[in-house]
């Protein structure tokens, strides 16, 4: 205990009044005083310091609390706790009167203290940036409260390897090199029962008090009443009390003890009592240190492993057998004090990882405000430049002509003067061989494109030469058109800007199939934005295949099959192209063709860049989270709107309003969208993979009962049924060879598995919770010999989600929580997610011996209960109004959910009829239907796949810019 002082109120006015001033002190000097008793016995006490009843509130703070506050700052936890019995003045020395509003003579340790930090503060010499935090909770009835948020009424208390007794959505601390903490403790009054005169509840309430201020005292004697040389059994869980001062009490932190008493005689009983607490205390011995914050972006970061974890229970749970409960007890708290164990029911605090990411944005706002000035600087800087081309086009074109140098000097004109000193010569040896379609390109595109007078300029009319790797020069014959000029200066202009690059860049993108289609792109708009104003209400277009976006297709029938769409719309879109055609850049154009070029160059050259993983196709098993049309194209099920109404518009076989979390990663990967093993329809393209998921799907094998017929081991049937039949085809020549995978790529494929779901929730519907998690060996059994089915056939990539939270569907939350008390903080039921917390253990176990099992392949196992978890808790910070109740569904708050009746569905019971709608802003829900997950939650739960920290072994972050911005 790093001190233990005494301090004695002055006696009160009533005290005064009744003749009742004997008092029971008498000093000795500033550390000890005798103590007489009821009996008239005399003790002496000594402390590290006394305050007497003419102390004044600064020398309190100045002796115990000043010391902590410079320590603090130093990276030291420091803990203070005021202890006696009510009246004795240990609100008086925490606060004073009043927090807000009190005299500066008055003011207690807390206003002192939070003042005192900022004095430090300012009295440091040296450049650091520094967070203060505030929290204060209340623990009632062995309920934790957050007195900033009275919402929050029954926090759990977690604990953190790294950072020790944590309280999820309070204590918050930010990731940073050093943290230290300050904890302020007002006990309740230990006076006794009889003399407070409760009744009934009240009564009640104070024996909780009573039964929590004596857990603090068995916590002490435990302290230093142990046995020498022998570890023994700190009961900390005995209350919430002791587990929030575990590291105050017995571990990494500086802890003050301030005894309040009264010196009347009359209280002599519960003053002695509180002396002895006091006096007990000092014997505790801490080892204070200072703390060091792991970075949670650091791949390097170590946290004890969930299989660590397995193999810790599997041997305490043999000692159980051998030793008695205290025993145990105390190997477990030994296991997690010294970071062998995680306490089972906690998980790490994500307040470093959500305040960085808030750092981020607020660099990334500071970064966008730089570059919009930037670019009103350049378009003031290109209004000028487009002028100055303009005026001087005539002289530069016509009469620069005969001494060939009229491009070069072009060029010279229209650079940026404050620019000049940043463009160098880039090396472009490398793409030599893509020089000579470009030029090729440039030739044909002149004589197609370009017109004079209304009569068309023919190839012969210009002569396209590379005099160096960054000079071209076209000499063209006489033309009176200054629309012709300008877009051949622009042509010439922005061929030029590929070649030179800024310092620093690279022209790697010259390599990418569609830098050509862009070149052909910025020629146009930047010719008609130097000839006219293009900014028009509406387009009205008129033309053949070059621009149709689906006129034959809707008017005759004709099918426009894949792959064609795959690049942009991932599916036939009335194009006849692998995205959008010449009309649909043109349409998206502004009137300032530089910001449209900018504009392009960001969606299509980063987002392209953004996630590299180098899979050339995905095979997918798992359940409805990740089904794309399975179940439905099979005849078990039928989906109405508005399921798919937010990106497809319509049903499109997925249980969500919109796109799916794989459906996300897909798309980050570069892939098209995965069609259904199952869907024949429209000719599916399954050159990039297939999706073998169905909803309902389990891991054991389907029964009788079974909504779904295809459990995971008919689908890894199907998908050696479909394997087969690919090398089929292949060997039958290449007629095929758009639609089915090449051979090796079902060897350089990435399989993915989200599937589990229904195991353990279906099982609840007759099983027992104990039954439940008995039997989640035998189902990861099975798993295990699916995946060794898929290495034995050539598999060697594995990406692995583990199960969401359960307990916190809107289906189970119907069926289930009807009981609040089996309901958690966040209103989810404990038993389904203590189930999914187990099924998740024992599968990251898995992967882990899989990856030992298959040393050359690749297992990676993503957690997404915690994201999931992270997303429900904190679903305001994300732009989320609903954390539980479904967007589409029938019944209203709190859960807008009936099992009755589906998403979409219309259906008449005793005469009623009723329809599940859905909300009017699926975006505000994390829920869609009760069992999934909307676009938005979906998109934001792929998003923090793709920073890779929930992923183990982890990557680096791979989520995109935008992404970022967002979430």
């Amino acid at each position: 205990m790093h001190g233990v002082c005494a301090r004695f109120r002055p006696l009160n006015s009533k005290e005064k009044q009744n003749d009742n001033d004997t008092v029971c002190i008498r000093s000795r000097d500033t550390e000890t005083f005798i103590f007489k008793d009821e009996k008239d016995e005399e003790s002496v006490f000594s402390f590290d310091r006394v305050f007497y009843e003419q102390s004044e509130q600064a020398d309190v703070y100045q002796f115990l609390a000043l010391p902590m506050v410079r320590d603090v700052l130093d990276a030291f936890n420091g803990t203070i706790i005021t202890y006696g019995q009510t009246g004795a003045g240990k609100t008086y020395s925490m606060e004073g009167p009043g927090i807000l509003e009190c005299g500066e003579e008055k003011k207690g340790l807390l206003p002192r203290v939070v003042e005192g930090l900022f004095d430090s503060l300012n009295s440091y010499g040296e450049e650091k940036t520094y967070s203060i935090k505030l929290s204060m909770v209340e623990i009632y009835m062995e309920k934790v409260r957050d007195l900033f948020d009275l919402s929050k009424d029954n926090i759990q208390i977690k604990e953190s390897k790294s950072r020790g007794i944590i309280l999820p959505g309070v204590t918050e601390t930010l990731n940073r090199t050093r943290s230290g903490k300050l904890i302020l403790v007002d006990l309740a009054g230990s006076e006794k029962v009889e003399k407070t005169g409760a009744e009934g509840r009240v009564l009640e309430e104070a024996k909780t008090i009573n039964k929590s201020l004596s857990a603090l005292g068995n916590v002490i004697n435990s302290l230093t009443c142990g046995l020498q040389g022998k570890a023994s059994h700190i009961p900390y869980r005995d209350s919430k009390l002791t587990r929030i001062l575990q590291d105050a009490l017995g571990g990494n932190a500086r802890t003050a003890l301030l005894c309040c008493c009264s010196p009347n005689a009359f209280n002599a009983s519960e003053s002695l009592s509180t002396l002895r607490f006091g006096a007990r205390a000092k014997h505790i011995k801490a080892s204070p240190r200072v703390n060091y914050s792991e970075h949670k972006y650091d791949t390097n970061f170590s946290a004890a492993s969930p299989s660590g974890d397995e193999s810790s229970f599997r041997i305490l749970n043999k000692l159980r057998e051998r030793f008695n409960v205290e025993d145990v007890k105390l190997l477990e708290e030994l296991f997690i004090q010294e970071g062998i164990l995680f306490d089972p029911p906690s998980v790490e605090d994500e307040s470093e990882i959500e305040d960085l990411t808030l750092q981020m944005i607020s660099l990334l706002q500071a970064a966008m405000e730089k570059l919009t000035a930037t670019v009103d600087e350049l378009k003031r800087e290109n209004s000028m430049l487009r002028a100055k081309v303009d005026a001087s086009s005539d002289s530069l074109v016509y009469k620069g002509a005969a001494n060939g140098s009229v491009f070069q000097n072009t060029i010279s004109a229209v650079q940026p003067k404050n620019h000049s000193n940043r463009m160098e010569t880039a090396d472009i040896s490398p793409y030599q061989s893509q020089m000579s379609p470009i030029k090729n390109l440039a030739k044909e595109f002149i004589m197609r494109s370009v017109n004079c007078k209304g009569s068309r300029w023919v190839a012969e009319d210009y002569e396209v030469k590379q005099y160096n790797p960054v000079e071209m020069q076209v000499k063209p014959q006489a033309c009176n058109s200054s629309q012709g000029k300008n877009r051949l200066v622009a042509f010439v202009r922005l061929h030029v800007c590929y070649l030179k690059q800024p310092i620093g860049c690279k022209i790697r993108a010259m390599a990418s199939k569609n830098v050509v289609f862009q070149f052909v792109l910025f020629f146009i708009c930047l010719g008609m934005t130097n000839s006219a104003e293009f900014k028009y209400p509406a387009v009205f277009n008129f033309g053949d295949s070059n621009s149709d976006t689906g006129d034959l297709a809707a008017g005759l029938g004709f099918q426009v099959a894949p792959p064609n769409g795959q690049d942009y719309f991932k599916f036939p879109s009335g194009r006849f192209c692998d995205g959008r055609l010449i009309v649909d850049f043109l349409t998206m154009a502004t009137n300032t063709c530089i910001l449209r070029i900018l504009t392009l160059i960001a969606i299509s050259i980063p987002s392209a860049k953004s996630f590299h993983l180098d899979f050339p196709a995905v095979f997918n098993f798992g359940d409805s989270n990740s089904d794309t049309g399975a179940l439905i194209a099979a005849g078990f099920e039928s989906l109405y709107p508005p399921n798919g109404q937010t990106y497809f518009q319509i049903p499109s076989g997925r249980y969500s309003d919109g796109r799916l979390i794989i459906d996300f990663l897909m798309d980050a990967m570069d892939l098209p969208f995965l069609n259904a093993y199952l869907d024949s329809l429209g000719l599916p393209n399954f050159r990039k993979g297939c999706n073998f998921a169905a909803a309902a799907a389990t891991i054991l094998p389907a029964t009788s009962s079974s909504l779904c017929p295809f459990s995971f081991g008919v689908q890894v049937a199907q998908f050696l049924r479909f394997k087969a039949r690919a090398l089929e085809l292949i060997a039958k020549g290449r007629k095929f060879d758009k639609y089915v995978p090449d051979e090796n790529i079902f060897e350089k494929g990435l399989y993915m598995f989200d599937i589990g779901q229904n195991d353990l929730a279906g099982a609840f519907y007759s099983k027992t919770l104990d039954q439940i998690l008995a039997s989640i060996p035998t189902i990861l059994l099975e798993l295990e010999k699916g995946i060794k089915d898929l290495y034995d056939q050539g598999a060697r990539y594995f990406w692995i989600h583990n199960t969401g939270p359960l307990g916190c569907l809107p289906q189970n939350i119907a069926k289930f929580g009807t009981d609040a008390s089996k309901l958690d903080e966040l209103g989810c039921v404990s038993s389904h997610n203590q189930a999914a917390k187990t099924f998740n253990l024992q599968l990251h176990a898995l992967c882990t011996k899989l990856q030992g099992q298959y040393p050359d392949s690749n297992v990676t196992f993503v957690d997404i209960y915690s994201i999931k978890s992270n997303l429900i808790a904190n679903f305001s910070r994300y732009g989320f109004e609903q954390p539980i109740m479904a967007c589409c569904g029938f019944g209203g708050p709190p859960l807008n959910y009936d099992s009755r009746v589906s998403c979409g569905e219309t259906k008449t019971f005793n005469g009623t009829t009723i329809t599940a709608k859905a909300c009017n802003d699926t975006s505000d829900y994390i829920s869609w239907d009760g069992i999934h997950y909307t676009e938005t939650a979906n998109q934001y739960v792929a998003s923090q796949i793709l920073t890779g920290k929930y992923s183990d072994p982890p990557f680096s972050d791979k989520m995109p810019f935008l992404l970022k911005l967002k979430f």
